[in-house]
């Protein structure tokens, strides 16, 4: 009996022991998922901090960029080098270093921007040099190198009114308190309405920008949704009445949701000329500051969808919303086979100035050209 006892306490001692130094073992040792966290946290913190050293690096390298172009263009012989070194010691490329010889002939072989009085001004001249930056009078033309632009050489626009010139005259005053009273008060004598009727020309049309206020979607479930929607009955109710629509983001997004009896009415009603879509760009694009890569990409864009799903190529431009024209944009529609377009957000001025001159149809030449 006491040889049992004896077993079971030492199995029981061992037990105990075994249990024990098990527990103190998960108590001391790292938790593996803890370590692996650990360890990427501590991996992220080293790319973190290699990429605030490259950011900082790339910050003083643009700094000095900036101040060789300034030396540069301030007339410095010595920038260029420097400028080269610099890009050759950053990017492992080698760039070969014109001889100042060399600059000196390539400049005295190309026409330098100086304005009409530095010409006349002999000291002045005398201690001009190449590349230098002069200030130039309104209205004033100086000779740009073919090096700086490409189509220096052109001929330039002949056309009958310089909007240039038209600017530095106008005064662009307010003599009767805001933009939507600046017509002209029109009088007539009733007994010639008979002989001399005024014809006038209503354009029923809905503007809609996918981005304003509201957001794209919003703006078509409050609002362009139940244009569309009234439109096509009001048009089947009598033969005469027209509409024109131009942003095809929102004219797609509708046409997914007709069925196909409604898509038929709609494609009668553009077959039979009444619905005309005009410009057909993805949306109306801002012309002021917009690059024309942007302009023809959302061209193509809509044109794409036009040509694929109705067979429709506008020949129409209507631009009644951008802040700010670029005749640009004229010589693009032109280039794609366009017969006209329409510009109206033009300073009341402006078109009071053109309408005197009898001149509100125009065709709108280019400063590089004289194609369109």
């Amino acid at each position: 009996m006491k040889r049992y006892m004896v077993w079971w306490g030492a199995l029981f001692f061992l037990v105990m022991f075994t249990s024990l130094y098990l527990m103190l073992e998960t108590v001391t040792s790292p938790n593996t998922g803890s370590l692996a966290r650990s360890e990427a946290m501590e991996g992220m913190e080293a790319k973190i901090h290699m990429i605030e050293q490259d950011l900082n690096k790339n910050k003083e390298l643009i700094a000095d960029i900036k101040n060789w172009v300034g030396l540069l263009a301030k007339g410095d012989d010595n920038a260029l080098g420097h400028l080269v070194k610099l890009v050759n010691e950053k990017s492992g490329d080698v760039v070969a270093v014109p001889k100042k010889d060399d600059l000196v002939k390539d400049q005295a072989q190309k026409p330098v921007a100086v304005p009409e009085a530095l010409k006349q001004d002999s000291a002045a001249r005398e201690t001009a040099k190449p590349g230098e930056i002069y200030e130039v009078s309104p209205g004033e033309k100086v000779t740009v190198s073919g090096s700086m632009c490409s189509l220096s050489s052109s001929k330039g626009a002949n056309a009958d009114i310089d909007m240039h010139q038209v600017v530095d005259t106008l005064p662009f005053d307010n003599p009767d308190g805001g933009a939507w009273k600046q017509g002209w008060d029109v009088k007539y004598d009733p007994s010639e309405v008979s002989t001399k009727k005024l014809k006038i020309f209503v354009v029923p049309h809905s503007h809609c920008d996918p981005g304003w206020i509201k957001t794209y979607m919003d703006y078509y479930r409050q609002q362009t949704r139940n244009i569309f929607e009234n439109m096509l009955p009001k048009m089947e109710e009598d033969s005469r009445r027209k509409f024109i629509f131009a942003e095809i983001s929102y004219f797609s997004l509708w046409w997914d949701e007709l069925d196909a009896m409604r898509r038929d009415r709609v494609k009668k009603l553009i077959d039979g000329g009444r619905l005309e879509i005009v410009t057909g760009g993805w949306v109306m694009p801002d012309e002021a500051n917009t690059h024309y890569f942007a302009i023809i990409d959302q061209l193509l864009e809509g044109h794409q969808w036009l040509n694929g799903t109705l067979g429709v190529r506008p020949k129409s431009g209507w631009a009644v919303d951008p802040f700010g024209y670029s005749s640009t944009m004229a010589y693009l529609l032109k280039r794609m086979g366009f017969e006209n377009m329409l510009i109206q957000r033009v300073h009341y001025s402006m078109k009071k100035y053109l309408s005197r001159q009898q001149s509100l149809e125009f065709m709108w030449r280019q400063q590089w050209g004289e194609s369109f």
